[in-house]
């Protein structure tokens, strides 16, 4: 037999090979959540049910929620590192890896909706943010953010702006830390899975988060009294995976991948705003107390929030 038979013989074996390696292949998401969460149930599990029956089972998703292959805090390194191909990101975690995308945390007043269709233009237009993903080698799929938060208390009644003095208030990040020092209250970094035991132990006795997600993490076991009105802040929150998985899959994957990111994206905003209001409803009823604040006291937690803005863009530059 000639060289080149056998050159051809072995090209096609190689090729069938790496055909193999990516028929019925097995991926991998990773999410913190827990698989009742609002999140889970209208857009991750949804996503990878439809991800897997439309690649006509050539890939397989499997899903690993309540941090099983680690920490809410290690959700990047998680993907790089190759334990998982799609993960959930929760933007404010990650301050150290990606501090210009946690420009999406500081407080601009907005929905959910509109702070999630901003995000997602940031991740796809020339600038800061798409340079930070491409530097770290992340590829966005599904891009969403929780309903604006408010400030909730165990114990002490929220009336007005002087209520916020001396709080023990959970921020669920960095980025978070400056806006509740400027209104007042003293911060305290706690990861959205560990609110519970921090607020029975009473490590903190206050936090920001949405009404969707609390009965998730049953801390309306825990809490007695919320403000409305204020959108204090929201949370960019990303369903994420790798360049390196990307460039693995076949032209047609990867544009399936993208479709089913963005019809999952608007539809997990969607069921978590819808949410938000059904759960503060629910809340109400069962105790919660509701305070509103006249203008005058909006508009002192308002006053900071431009110094926050230019706090920000200094820390971003690295300028002083």
């Amino acid at each position: 037999m000639s060289f080149k038979a056998i050159a051809a013989i072995a090209s096609v074996v190689s090729l069938s090979a790496v055909s193999s390696a990516y028929a019925d292949r097995t991926v991998r998401l990773n999410y913190y959540l827990g698989p009742q969460h609002i999140y889970a149930t209208s857009a991750v599990e949804p996503f990878a049910k439809e991800l897997t029956e439309r690649s006509n089972g050539e890939l397989t998703v499997e899903t690993y929620p309540s941090e099983q292959l680690g920490k809410a805090a290690d959700s990047v390194r998680i993907l790089q590192s190759g334990i998982a191909d799609i993960g959930w990101v929760t933007f404010t975690y990650h301050a150290q890896e990606m501090p210009a995308t946690q420009i999406v945390n500081l407080p601009m007043g907005l929905d959910g909706t509109t702070a999630a269709a901003t995000m997602w233009r940031a991740t796809q237009s020339p600038g800061i943010i798409k340079e930070e993903w491409d530097r770290l080698g992340l590829v966005p799929l599904m891009i969403l953010a929780n309903p604006a938060y408010e400030v909730h208390s165990t114990d002490k009644p929220l009336p007005d702006f002087a209520s916020l003095e001396g709080l023990k208030l959970r921020s669920p990040g960095a980025a978070y830390v400056e806006t509740i020092k400027r209104i007042g209250a003293i911060p305290y970094e706690v990861a959205t899975p560990d609110q519970y035991e921090a607020l029975q132990r009473g490590l903190i006795d206050s936090s920001i988060f949405s009404f969707a997600s609390w009965g998730s993490f049953k801390i309306n076991e825990l809490l007695n009294h919320t403000t409305t009105g204020l959108n204090v802040v929201t949370t960019g929150l990303g369903v994420v995976t790798t360049k390196e998985f990307m460039d693995s899959l076949t032209e047609e994957e990867q544009a399936l991948l993208v479709e089913l990111g963005q019809k999952y994206s608007k539809i997990g905003t969607e069921a978590a705003a819808q949410r938000n209001i059904d759960a503060l409803q629910q809340y109400k009823a069962d105790g919660l107390q509701i305070y509103e604040w006249a203008d005058e006291d909006k508009c002192l937690t308002s006053a900071p929030m431009g110094q926050i803005w230019r706090f920000e863009q200094r820390r971003v530059s690295g300028s002083s």
